[in-house]
C-alpha cells in the first residue's frame, strides 16, 4: 500500500456505499506538482469545481470511489501529485414518519441516519403503536419491515437501513398483547406476531428464573374468566400452544411446590374503590385488613 493510497482512504465514519449528494461538502487536498486545499459544496448538477482543473462530476458517486474519481480528473492536467479526499458537512435530508408514533410528521435528519435513529427522534411507537410492524417505504416500494424486538431482545440490527430523502417510516397498530408474570427473568407485557407460541413468549421473557417451575405454566384468558378462569399448561408439551390477546401467562416458583398451602405466599387481586387496585403478593398469614392497607 502506497502513501498515496493511504491518503485517499475514505473516513471510517461515513459508510463506503454513501452516495455523494447535492449540498454535501467535499474536502480536497492536493500536493506535489500542484498545491491546493479546497472545500467545495456539490452544486445542484452534482459537480464541484477545482481551480485549473475544471468541473468534476461527483453527484451519485460512492464515497469509497470518490478519491479515484477526483484523482482521475486531476491527472488529465497534472502529473506527480498526491490527493486526499474526504467529506465535510453533509446536507440534511427530509423524511416522513407516520402511523402510531408519539410525534408523527416531517423530520430533517442526517444522511447517515437509520430507521431506528429516526424513530427515536420521533419518540418511538405510541401506546397504540406496534414494535413488531414498522415499514420503510421508498415511493411505492416497501424496502424493509423492521421488528424492533430483534434489536431490543437480541441486539440484532440486521434489518435496519440508512435513510434516503423522502423516505417514509410507517408504524403499524399494536398487535396481540400477552403478559408473562411470575418466575421468569423478564416479566412484562409482550407483543406477539401471528404464529408465535408459548415457547416464543417464554424466550422473550428470558426463560424461567433460577427458581422457576419448568414443568408447568398457567394461563388466564379474557374470554374464559367467567367460566374456566385459569388453565394449566404442562411443559414442554404445551410449548407450541397458541396465545390470544389479553392472555396472562404465569410461571410458578419451584420453591412453592414443596411448601404446604398454609406457608405459601398469597396472590390477591384487590378491585373497586381503593387507591391502588391490582394484584398483590402477600405473606401466608395476611388478613383482609392487611390486604386493604396495601
Amino acid at each position: 500500500e502506497t502513501e498515496q493510497d493511504k491518503a485517499a482512504e475514505p473516513s471510517p465514519l461515513i459508510p463506503p456505499d454513501y452516495p455523494v449528494k447535492s449540498g454535501d461538502e467535499v474536502v480536497v487536498t492536493l500536493w506535489g506538482s500542484v498545491d491546493a486545499d479546497l472545500r467545495q459544496t456539490v452544486d445542484r448538477s452534482g459537480r464541484i469545481t477545482i481551480p485549473r482543473v475544471g468541473p468534476v462530476q461527483v453527484g451519485g458517486v460512492r464515497y469509497a470511489d470518490l478519491p479515484a474519481v477526483i484523482r482521475e480528473r486531476v491527472a488529465l492536467v497534472f502529473r506527480n501529485f498526491q490527493v486526499s479526499v474526504s467529506l465535510g458537512a453533509l446536507r440534511a435530508q427530509r423524511i416522513y414518519i407516520s402511523g402510531f408514533v408519539v410525534r408523527p410528521g416531517t423530520y430533517s435528519v442526517s444522511p447517515l441516519a437509520s430507521v431506528t435513529q429516526a424513530l427515536l427522534q420521533a419518540g418511538g411507537p405510541s401506546a397504540a403503536g406496534s414494535f413488531r410492524t414498522i415499514e420503510l417505504r421508498r415511493g411505492r416500494e416497501r424496502i424493509v419491515e423492521l421488528d424492533l424486538y430483534d434489536f431490543l431482545l437480541k441486539g440484532d440490527r440486521g434489518a435496519d437501513r440508512v435513510l434516503q430523502p423522502e423516505d417514509v417510516i410507517h408504524v403499524g397498530a399494536l398487535g396481540t398483547q400477552v403478559a408473562m408474570i411470575g418466575s421468569v427473568n423478564r416479566p412484562a407485557v409482550f407483543e406477539l406476531r401471528a404464529g408465535e407460541t408459548v415457547a416464543d413468549l417464554l424466550r422473550m421473557a428470558g426463560g424461567f428464573s433460577a427458581v422457576g417451575d419448568r414443568s408447568r405454566l398457567a394461563v388466564e384468558r379474557l374470554d374464559e374468566r367467567a367460566s374456566t378462569r385459569i388453565t394449566q399448561l404442562p411443559m414442554p408439551a404445551s410449548a407450541s400452544a397458541a396465545l390470544t390477546s389479553g392472555d396472562v401467562v404465569r410461571a410458578f416458583s419451584a420453591v412453592d411446590v414443596f411448601l404446604p398451602v398454609q406457608r405459601q405466599n398469597k396472590r390477591v387481586r384487590i378491585e373497586g374503590e381503593v387507591l391502588r387496585p391490582g394484584e398483590y403478593v402477600l405473606p401466608p398469614d395476611s388478613s383482609i385488613a392487611e390486604a386493604l392497607a396495601q
